[in-house]
């Protein structure tokens, strides 16, 4: 079974700008994975946990009986890994397993270390972990095993983090072309360095998509809205910053820059896959952020453009879960007949322009989605301004400037609504 692997993706194009790197894999050994980072002259070793816990989990009350430490190698101190490849092992272990792999582990990182995993985001899962076969640095090949119902309950972003301590969420993939439905994948850094900490991805992936696209028509358009942005993000450069938009040509946008932690988070590949299962709700594990990440600024962009009223509704309140009072968000509204195919990419340039990237014709409208329908709709937030038809800005574009509510005020939903239900 074939999987496209955008988190895989993005680790080989950071490791490959250096040729001092060392790969610890917890997996057994396979030709692909080694023959690909040998490639970039990475020293790799086998530390195949994943055999073990595979044995274990054969035996009677062989879960309880886990111990990295009776099994695992021992290294020398000064040992440290850039990348650990753990797959889908953590699916398998008790918190309390996880934190013990990963103090063991801990001596062994270093600053920026990467962390690669694969969760399984459905009630079955594998009965014990597949083996991973690479293909190249887009693609894996893996076993499909056996499916179970799920023994341990799969941990939250906020539970897997604290029995990592001095680690951070740095890139969650979910529902992208080629992936696998059941599967979302983390890239967890650990000790970011100040160079490391804008999180957005640049892998090769988003790339080649955006060259896929057909013709490109670039404009630019004088936003008010983003001035405003500017200036808090220059008056408080530790400001945190989600994107909603395009993962492509992030690295040059001026806010990147300017935010002390920037994610992002591609919602439009959500509601495609939505649309193609014909289902009306968004599978939101792409923002499966830890519960006390809070966002400052959230640029929303056109997405809204593109979403049924149910999925509007779900996003809002997904949103307003990692808001504060005063956070900011940015919602543009199209006001002409017909709609971009998909939504546009937008890039930050300066203080107060944007560039907007075409790549898809226009058609026309098939919903009534309005700036009174969004305003219906942002019951957690208040419009704080709205900008149209001002020198510069695009005649068929108006902006909507959103700050949220006292958090008490805040009508959310359960947190677990956001798992995918199996079908």
């Amino acid at each position: 079974m074939l999987h496209r692997s955008p988190a895989l993706t993005a680790i080989y194009n950071e490791v490959k700008s250096s040729d001092r790197n060392h790969i610890l894999d917890l997996g057994p050994m396979s030709k692909g994975c080694f023959d690909l980072f040998s490639g970039l002259s990475c020293r790799i070793k086998i530390e195949d946990i994943a055999s073990y816990v595979a044995v274990q989990l054969g035996e009677q009350n062989g879960r309880e009986q886990i111990d990295f430490a009776s099994y695992m190698q021992v290294y020398g101190e000064d040992e440290k890994f850039d990348v650990i490849l753990a797959w889908d092992i953590l699916n398998y272990l008790e918190l309390n397993q996880i934190q013990q792999l990963f103090e063991l582990l801990k001596p062994h990182c270093k600053a920026d270390t990467l962390i690669y995993m694969l969760r399984y985001v459905r009630k079955h899962i594998p009965n014990v972990p597949r083996f991973f076969e690479v293909k190249d640095q887009y693609t894996i090949e893996m076993t499909e095993g056996q499916l179970a119902p799920r023994e341990v309950q799969s941990p939250s972003t906020l539970q897997l983090l604290s029995c990592m301590p001095g680690s951070f969420m740095q890139e969650t993939m979910v529902e992208k072309t080629g992936m696998q439905a059941d599967i979302t994948e983390h890239v967890i850094r650990y000790l970011p360095s100040a160079d490391k900490k804008h999180l957005v991805s640049r892998s090769e992936e988003d790339k080649v998509e955006s060259v896929d696209l057909g013709a490109r028509c670039e404009r630019l358009h004088t936003s008010p809205s983003i001035e405003m942005i500017n200036k808090l993000m220059q008056e408080h450069r530790d400001m945190v910053v989600l994107d909603l938009g395009s993962q492509a040509g992030r690295n040059k946008d001026r806010l990147v820059n300017l935010a002390g932690k920037y994610y992002n988070a591609d919602i439009y590949q959500t509601i495609q896959n939505a649309q193609a299962n014909n289902k009306d709700e968004l599978n939101l594990s792409v923002l499966d952020f830890e519960c006390s990440l809070k966002f400052d600024i959230i640029l929303v962009w056109d997405i809204f453009n593109y979403c049924t009223p149910k999925q509007l509704s779900q996003l809002e309140k997904a949103l307003a879960l990692y808001s504060h009072k005063n956070t900011s968000v940015l919602s543009y509204v199209y006001t002409g007949k017909t709609l971009p195919t998909k939504p546009n990419q937008f890039q930050v340039v300066d203080n107060s322009h944007v560039k907007i990237i075409s790549n898809a014709k226009d058609k026309n409208k098939k919903s009534a989605f309005t700036g009174v329908t969004l305003l219906k709709s942002m019951v957690n937030f208040d419009l704080n301004k709205s900008f149209a038809y001002r020198a510069g800005m695009d005649r068929e574009i108006i902006e909507y400037f959103f700050v949220a509510r006292e958090q008490s005020q805040i009508i959310s939903f359960p947190l677990e609504q956001r798992e995918v239900v199996e079908k």
